[in-house]
C-alpha cells in the first residue's frame, strides 16, 4: 500500500502495528511488512521506479514473517514530525541478530484501533480455523 504525503508517520505505523497483531492472532501464515519513504511514479493503478521495486523486494524476499520493517528514509520521517517523537521503538536490524540487515525492526509503538465489521468475514483461506480436521 502507498500513502500521500497527507498522511503521518505514526498514522500509518500505527496502522502496521495493529495489522501485524491482528494476523499474528488470526492466521496461520505471517507476513513480513516493510516500510519506506520515497518518491514513486504512479501510471494507471501501478507504482514504478527503482523505490518502488526496492521496498517490494526489502517486503517480499527480506522480512520474515511477524516482522515490520522500516527503510532509514521512513524512521527518518517520523523523526521529523513532532506527533510522532518518541512513540515507536525500533532497532537496526544489524543489532537485532537477524541475519538480513538493511533497515530497522520496528519492535513497538502505539496501535490504531481495529474496525468492527458491519457485513461479516472476509474468506481468508490462512485464517486459523477452529475445528481439528
Amino acid at each position: 500500500m502507498f500513502y500521500p504525503d497527507t498522511i503521518g508517520f505514526a498514522q500509518i505505523v500505527s496502522m502496521l502495528l495493529a495489522v501485524q497483531d491482528r494476523i499474528r492472532v488470526e492466521c496461520e501464515v505471517q507476513i513480513g511488512i516493510a516500510a519506506h519513504f520515497d518518491t514513486f511514479f504512479r501510471i494507471g493503478n501501478v507504482l514504478y521506479g527503482d523505490a518502488a521495486e526496492a521496498v517490494e523486494r526489502l517486503a517480499e524476499d527480506r522480512t520474515s514473517g511477524g516482522e515490520t520493517v522500516l527503510t532509514g528514509s521512513a524512521w527518518k520521517r517520523g523523526c521529523t514530525e513532532p506527533e510522532s517523537a518518541g512513540l515507536f521503538r525500533a532497532l537496526p536490524r544489524s543489532e537485532s541478530g537477524c541475519e538480513l540487515t538493511e533497515g530497522l525492526r520496528l519492535l513497538d509503538g502505539p496501535r490504531l484501533g481495529y474496525p468492527k465489521a458491519t457485513t461479516g468475514r472476509y474468506p481468508i483461506p490462512s485464517r486459523k480455523s477452529s475445528t481439528s480436521v
